[in-house]
């Protein structure tokens, strides 16, 4: 009996000893993990934030859109819904990798069903973080002023321009004239002679080669 009452004292203070040492370091393990979870929730809403704020068409070749793109197996590399986004994503990769052919109509269908894959994507996405919309909302529910679009028109206009100009495939135009095809100076009307009136504006002379030249300056006393 005192080799048994001997052990259960030796169990006991062992596991006050383990209460007192381990108590602490459990609880800050724990509390890591806790961090953790939340970190990785931060992520997956922060991901899912930017890419429905960019699932515009003109929005979706802009970094972070496709930065976050670019990251989706790292944020979603959990089991069960982060897979189903994983594999949601990988569809729509091979989607975007697949290359135009000459045939419009083939191309309209490749680019209707890339679309399909993107909202699968964002509705995959959605479940994974405990939301209710439904795939057509998410589709629907986007706003893209025609502000907006017409300002990325013109600049896509512009940098193609530029690009054809300095790569020699275009030219700037150049319109030449005669020398008595120059215009005149505009005189302002309405000035009463003598009052605060401006001296008299005179054309200035034309080379020979049909440019002007500068006149001298003068100065008032």
């Amino acid at each position: 009996m005192l080799k048994i009452g001997a052990k259960r004292m030796d169990w006991t203070a062992a596991a006050i000893v383990l209460a007192t040492f381990g108590g602490p370091i459990v609880a800050v393990e724990i509390q890591k993990r806790l961090e953790m979870r939340r970190e990785k929730k931060r992520l997956k809403e922060a991901a899912f934030r930017t890419l429905m704020a960019t699932r515009a068409i003109a929005h979706r070749t802009s970094a972070e859109h496709v930065q976050v793109l670019n990251g989706i197996e790292l944020t979603f590399s959990g089991g069960g819904k982060d897979k189903a986004v994983r594999e949601a994503w990988r569809a729509y990769l091979d989607m975007l990798n697949m290359p135009d052919t000459p045939d419009a109509h083939a191309n309209e269908r490749k680019y209707e069903k890339r679309n399909d894959a993107f909202w699968d994507l964002l509705y995959q996405m959605n479940l994974a973080l405990g939301y209710s919309f439904d795939r057509t909302y998410i589709k629907n529910s986007c706003y893209f002023p025609i502000a907006h679009d017409n300002t990325l028109r013109d600049q896509e206009i512009m940098r193609s321009g530029i690009v054809a100009v300095l790569s020699g495939k275009a030219g700037l135009p150049v319109v030449t004239f005669s020398p008595g095809e120059m215009a005149t100076p505009h005189v302002p009307t309405g000035l009463v002679q003598g009052q605060n009136a401006p001296p008299e504006t005179v054309p200035p002379p034309v080379s020979a080669a049909g440019t002007m030249a500068l006149p001298e300056l003068t100065r008032r006393n």
